[in-house]
């Protein structure tokens, strides 16, 4: 049944996204939490499977096969030649009040055995119920009166009907979540929900107003754990809000305390993986960084334990140490005067000084330094005289004397006086030696807990400091953020003011100025945020990527600013999507393009475990030879049907993938966690071109929507495009695409319907077969020898292809000049790239033209083998084109004459053939067990004539507009390739029809007797 109903694309996606949401609530109406109601008194299991079935039945009458049904059960020619295009089949076009073909679809669906035995005393109530699923014009009262028998009480049936409709209106009203409401546009769903629960359900929502991706995730789940579960069912997902089942006496939602329970759920989710994997965290010549988010999950003693993990993975015992060169630093200084001789800076080169060196350095200056940088900057918002003096704690002294080293204060000090060290910390690398001099033999666990020591001590130092400077927590902007976006049933929890939208503008204006009264902007999106220059292991995305608000000539152009909401989004997608610590230039160097998937209507609960199950095993990144085998038999036959898109699933999304393997960029979420937004990003593969990028991006844009059924939108921008799949009409947005593959789609928007066309008389142009059928030309033609696809020579088979449909074939040549134990190309593989020609130009105007050249000079002229070269099959056009590429022009001023001078060149050709001065063979027919000549003299003067007549009529002057330098070179030869294997098809279809061999040659007494 899903496998008819994919053949009506979204058909399967209105029935689901009808049926699941409306049989909850049936259960939740019949469960024992709720008192009597019409459902609960009236409705069994039996009358449940009514309705079911009949929902899955109430649209009919745009089933594919409806008026075929019609036109073969048409007995007084009621439908005959009627254009069901024009004049669409409608529900009482059925005889038999719709009883017959009611019942062939219970059983082509099986749902015969889902009704039960006695299924065929319910067709009439299934016919009444599906003709009454709808209002108005969508509704027939009238059935029973002409004769139609319903078994079920009409009570029963006045039930199921309006469950129907909550179905139907599910599927086609709810765009977003407010929709539920009862607004003037929508007051049937919340009247049917108060009657068929006897007052005792409502509906209910949350909303939001901006998609950022993952912290939308974050929010909108947040938002379902403020729902009560035992008031409130979630019924409906949307990337903008989710849909509730409320009882009657639900509390309304307290929304003061949302911020921070979205606050509380980030750092349930990033804390415990910031402490496992120190994502952020980075080594460089100046020593460790890390993101400025750690300041939000960590007080600073915390960040010195995880500094130590840091540590740890950073620097692990294989790492080849630094230590030696920073000694030769020292000792240049000392060459220099600037330290004094009697300072031992001699130490050697091992990994446990670096480590110790770069931690000791970090919690010193990168933690405790920055703390104090952050504690003074917080008491500039006091007046002068409340504010507080942060004690002058030096931890590195401090530390030297935990380490047993409080003689080489001194020298600590005169190294940290050193100028131009370039940021390196000198003083710990020499502390840090100096202390392995003192305590040798240390292992791994010795230096860990050496380490654990170091962050007590330094904890008990500076507990007291930070209780007695508390500083803000650095989620204010994230809490009016989150207050500012959701909206409930009561209203937005802050009305919209014109206050943020004047911050915002004034924001942007002063961003334009030069010098005093300039203002920073977020470069990702205008923002009435905090903005902060975004560091290098904190970002995802290379500068150059979103620098379009950037002034111009400016000098701090390089430094891209962002605001506290990106930053946050940022800093989620590095925890919770990457699996790598790659950031910045190297991150973006991987050219992820992002795919982002949007509802064709919602998701329901069934619907949406489903998607994320799949979402979490995408594996599939690149289009390979697995895949070409999936559409190309080994046989040489293309299957680019719907069914073969829908199966490969197998290919694309792996089941129990291991995390080494998977190479996408997609949110890791814990399993008791529900997505709202699904959105991944591609990597190409190392060092790939900016072509290579967008292959798979863009073939799966078009494939997912046949597999998931979801809306689809391919972009190079980290940036969600749309808030919603209502937003956008179309199923597929490609945003950016490379000039190689908008050759090929030819346009950048597709509605699903134009995905895959039906399969018709009339062949229709399929962006997603395009791209299969290129692809797999590419891989077969233009991949290396080492197996490497070689992606970057796609823009040229697409700038080919999109020049002339006919390069096909020249391709396939080229394909053949590779192979090293063939001569000709297989006729299989002929007929493949044939098919191939037609996924790129349907009507096939230019090949039926060439294929009515061949077939015009098939009629007299034969090569004497099918194994003959190129120049035998293709001697007629080879003349034909000589005599008009050098005649001159006064000699044949006019077409006629340029006819007669290519059909006298032709005949001088054949009879060259008959004296076997010349390569070829007249056509031969078989007759009376002999093989003879097919035309008499005069048949083939007529011949020769109808080919010369449309060589120079329809290809030269109609094709070529009576140019000789378009017919010259490159379109020439597309011309003989092409030519060449519709000549080799039509040679190989003949043969397989003779009832005896042809010969390569016949006695010259026959052909002269012919003549």
């Amino acid at each position: 049944m899903l496998l008819y109903f994919t053949r009506l694309r979204n058909a399967i996606s209105h029935l689901l996204n009808g049926l699941f949401p409306t049989y909850r609530i049936i259960q939740k109406l019949k469960s024992s939490e709720l008192e009597t109601n019409p459902v609960k008194r009236q409705c069994e299991e039996k009358e449940t499977r009514l309705f079911v079935a009949a929902y899955i039945l109430h649209d009919f009458e745009k089933f594919p096969d409806y008026p075929i049904w019609l036109e073969e059960n048409d007995t007084d020619d009621v439908f005959k030649n009627r254009d069901w295009r024009k004049d669409p089949a409608k529900k009482s076009d059925a005889p038999n009040l719709r009883r017959g073909y009611v019942k062939q679809k219970i059983q082509d669906f099986s749902l015969d055995s889902f009704l039960g035995e006695d299924w065929e005393n319910c067709i009439d109530d299934i016919v009444w119920l599906s003709s009454n699923a709808g209002d108005g014009s969508d509704a027939d009262r009238g059935l029973e009166i002409r004769g139609l028998r319903p078994n079920l009480d009409g009570r029963v049936r006045n039930i199921l009907q309006r469950l129907l409709k909550m179905s139907d209106l599910f599927a086609s009203l709810l765009k977003h979540p407010r929709d539920v409401e009862s607004d003037g546009r929508n007051e049937k769903l919340p009247e049917l929900l108060n009657d068929l629960s006897n007052g005792q359900l409502t509906f209910s929502y949350h909303a939001l107003s901006d998609n950022r991706g993952v912290l939308t995730n974050i929010i909108n789940n947040a938002l379902m754990d403020a729902h009560p579960q035992q008031y409130y069912t979630q019924l409906l997902y949307l990337p903008d809000g989710v849909v509730y089942l409320a009882s009657n006496d639900a509390p309304a939602i307290h929304t003061a305390d949302i911020p921070n329970q979205v606050v509380d759920k980030i750092k349930i989710l990033c804390s415990k993986q910031l402490t496992k994997r120190q994502t952020g965290f980075s080594r460089d010549g100046k020593g460790f960084k890390f993101a400025d988010y750690y300041w939000l999950f960590f007080r600073a003693n915390e960040l010195m334990e995880v500094s130590i993990n840091a540590a740890i993975s950073i620097l692990p015992d294989t790492k080849l140490a630094s230590s030696g060169k920073r000694s030769e630093s020292l000792q240049s200084f000392q060459t220099q005067g600037e330290l004094p001789q009697n300072i031992d800076v001699v130490f050697g080169n091992e990994i446990q000084i670096d480590r110790l060196a770069e931690f000791g350095d970090i919690i010193c200056r990168g933690i405790w330094s920055k703390w104090q940088e952050r504690a003074n900057e917080y008491q500039k918002q006091f007046p002068k005289a409340e504010r507080k003096n942060i004690p002058d704690l030096n931890l590195t002294e401090k530390l030297a004397e935990y380490l047993g080293l409080p003689e080489e204060i001194p020298a600590i000090r005169q190294i940290q006086s050193l100028k131009k060290t370039g940021g390196v910390p000198l003083d710990w690398y020499y502390l840090s030696a100096k202390y392995y001099q003192k305590n040798l033999g240390k292992n791994l666990a010795q230096n860990i807990e050496l380490m654990e020591g170091m962050v007590n001590y330094t904890s008990n130092l500076i507990e007291p400091i930070l209780e007695d400077f508390a500083i803000p927590d650095g989620w204010s902007d994230l809490r009016t953020y989150v207050s500012r976006v959701i909206s409930l049933p009561t209203g937005a929890v802050f009305e919209p003011k014109p206050d943020q939208f004047l911050i915002e503008i004034s924001r942007y204006n002063a961003a334009k100025f030069t010098g005093r009264g300039r203002e920073n902007v977020c470069a990702i999106s205008s923002s009435p945020y905090t903005i902060t220059e975004q560091m290098e292991s904190a970002t995802l995305f290379a500068p150059q990527v979103y620098s379009n608000r950037q002034i111009l000539f400016n000098a701090q152009a390089a430094k891209r600013q962002i605001c506290s909401i990106w930053s946050i989004e940022i800093m989620l997608r590095q925890i919770m999507m990457s699996k790598t610590n790659a950031t910045g230039a190297d991150f973006e160097g991987r050219k992820y393009r992002y795919l982002y998937l949007y509802p064709a209507y919602f998701f329901t609960p069934e619907t949406n475990k489903f998607l994320q199950k799949a979402y979490n095993a995408i594996s599939q990144t690149r289009f390979d030879a697995e895949l070409r085998k999936h559409f190309v038999s080994k046989e040489q036959v293309a299957n680019l049907t719907i069914d073969n898109y829908q199966q490969v699933d197998d290919l694309l999304i792996k089941q129990d993938i291991s995390p080494e393997d998977d190479k996408t960029f997609k949110i890791s979420y814990p399993d008791d966690e529900t997505l709202t937004f699904f959105f991944i990003g591609l990597p190409p593969g190392r060092e790939a071109t900016d072509t290579e990028s967008w292959v798979m991006p863009t073939w799966l844009a078009f494939a997912l929507p046949l597999v998931l059924d979801v809306k689809v939108v391919a972009s190079e921008s980290p940036v969600p495009p749309f808030i919603s799949g209502a937003d956008f009409e179309q199923t597929v947005l490609i945003d950016g695409e490379h000039q190689a593959i908008r050759s090929l789609i030819q346009k950048d928007n597709y509605r699903l319907d134009s995905i895959l066309p039906r399969i018709s008389e009339k062949r229709e142009f399929s962006p997603l077969n395009t791209l299969t059928a290129a692809y797999s030309i590419h891989l077969e033609v233009n991949r290396k020898k080492d197996g490497d696809p070689d992606w970057g020579k796609l823009a040229d088979l697409a700038r080919d292809l999109e020049t002339s449909p006919l390069y096909v074939f020249y391709y396939l040549n080229k394909w053949l000049r590779k192979q090293d134990k063939i001569d000709s190309v297989p006729m299989a593989k002929v007929r493949l790239y044939l098919d191939f020609y037609h996924y790129f130009e349907p009507e096939g105007k230019a090949v039926n033209q060439l294929r009515k050249l061949t077939e015009l000079y098939r009629r007299f002229y034969r090569s004497k083998s099918q194994y003959a070269k190129a120049n035998a099959i293709l001697k007629p056009i080879d003349e034909a084109a000589d005599v008009i590429l050098k005649i001159d022009k006064s000699m044949a001023s006019d077409t006629d004459s340029l006819i007669d001078v290519v059909a006298a060149r032709l005949a001088k050709l054949m009879n060259n053939v008959r004296r076997r001065a010349a390569e070829g063979k007249p056509t031969l027919t078989l007759i009376d067990g002999k093989w003879k000549p097919a035309l008499t003299s005069e048949e083939e003067r007529q011949a020769v004539y109808e080919f010369s007549k449309y060589f120079v009529k329809e290809i030269f002057e109609g094709s070529f507009k009576s140019d000789r330098a378009r017919l010259a070179g490159t379109q020439l030869n597309l011309i003989r390739d092409t030519c060449e294997y519709l000549y080799r098809l039509a040679d190989d279809e003949e043969r397989k029809a003779r009832p005896q061999e042809e010969p390569d040659d016949i006695p010259e007494l026959e052909l002269e007797a012919s003549v």
